[in-house]
């Protein structure tokens, strides 16, 4: 199915509703020259000839964002090429009619308006000379040479020649206030996302999890679909600190939440609950999903190679796992999974476990370790 705007690509989504913003200054433009028409100041034949070229422009400029031509341009927005488009087509109208120069004057604001934020301030004022060049010469063309010029015409010409410098000075002021306010958003949202972090671990830390899990909650409620929580401990985690020392230690830390990290789908959480305690989000899934997945954690963790630590054995990982229940509270949901955790130490570590009672035959697919 044809799609005006192409929702699956974002910035080229964005560049054609903005060009659609700027095509309906086009089409007020042909508004004003109607108006001018109704007043008996224009011609009706300049207005279809305008009508006619705008629309073409207009059709020809979708043509080329819609096709993807835009991108192979240092500008995908092509907002020098729709400037220029724009101050062309109001100048030939101007020169085939001299009733439309208060619309031009009113008009040609529009546009550079249009290009003070995409244009840096060199462009702008080569296109202004040549748009005051352009209006000059249209003055002098269709005013019997410069022995006998039109004294409104000419003080319309001075008017915007000594204004448009001005536009310019504030539309560079106005793009570098654009660009600062840019950059300190995307500063804000770094230190956004740091404090979000684990220190050590660079997963989501408890605060980052809780945000998670209120936002789960309120989707399940609203929308009827399942998440899974999953409390991960790793097993005998002092041992591992008192053999080979904390930095070790920390170590396998990052390690064990890199490899974990990478399993992760787009639409699921995980994070550092505490100390050597984690604890993984996983969205749209029922109970059985959530233990399949935690049964390849633990698989992931006993495979992880720690010989250059001087660990002589790897890690094991006992989880907890809790289907939200509508209507509880987040940290019921927890309190459930982290029962869940304590069973699967009581079993012998290394092991997943549900919580008591929700999948009663899961217990045959329960693996065992040495304690």
């Amino acid at each position: 199915m044809f799609e005006i705007v192409p929702k699956s690509e974002p910035k080229q989504a964005h560049r054609i509703r903005r060009f659609f913003l700027a095509s309906a200054f086009s089409l007020m433009y042909l508004v004003s020259l109607a108006a001018c028409y109704f007043a008996g100041v224009v011609r009706s034949g300049t207005v279809l000839q305008a009508a006619a070229i705008v629309l073409f422009i207009i059709a020809a400029f979708y043509v080329v964002f819609r096709l993807g031509f835009n991108r192979n341009y240092p500008d995908p927005s092509l907002t020098n090429g729709q400037l220029t488009a724009s101050v062309v087509t109001m100048l030939y109208i101007l020169a085939i009619d001299r009733g439309s120069r208060e619309v031009f004057c009113a008009f040609v604001y529009v546009a550079f308006m249009f290009g003070m934020l995409r244009l840096s301030t060199r462009k702008l004022i080569v296109l202004a000379g040549a748009t005051l060049a352009g209006y000059g010469a249209v003055i002098l063309a269709t005013d019997g040479g410069p022995a006998a010029p039109r004294a409104p015409d000419m003080l319309s010409w001075v008017l915007l020649t000594v204004t448009m410098p001005w536009m310019i000075v504030i539309g560079g002021y106005v793009r570098r206030l654009r660009s600062d306010l840019v950059s300190a958003h995307l500063r804000l949202e770094d230190i956004e996302e740091q404090a979000r972090r684990d220190e050590l671990t660079g997963v989501y830390n408890r605060r980052a999890l809780m945000a998670v899990l209120s936002q789960e909650k309120r989707r399940t409620e609203r929308a009827g679909r399942p998440f899974v929580v999953c409390v991960i401990d790793i097993d005998h985690f002092k041992n591992v600190n008192d053999s080979v020392g904390h930095i070790a230690g920390d170590e396998v830390l990052q390690r064990f939440a890199a490899s974990v990290s990478h399993t992760v789908r787009e639409i699921d959480t995980f994070g550092r609950y505490g100390g050597e305690e984690f604890l993984h989000v996983l969205a749209e899934t029922s109970l059985r999903g959530g233990i399949a997945h935690a049964d390849r954690i633990r698989d992931l963790a006993q495979r992880l190679d720690f010989a250059s630590l001087g660990l002589q054995r790897g890690i094991t990982v006992s989880i907890g796992v809790a289907e939200y229940m509508p209507g509880e509270s987040i940290l019921d949901t927890i309190g459930r999974a982290d029962a869940a955790l304590y069973r699967a130490k009581q079993a012998g570590r290394n092991c997943t476990m549900p919580t008591a009672g929700e999948v009663d035959d899961y217990e045959e697919a329960v693996v065992g370790g040495a304690a």
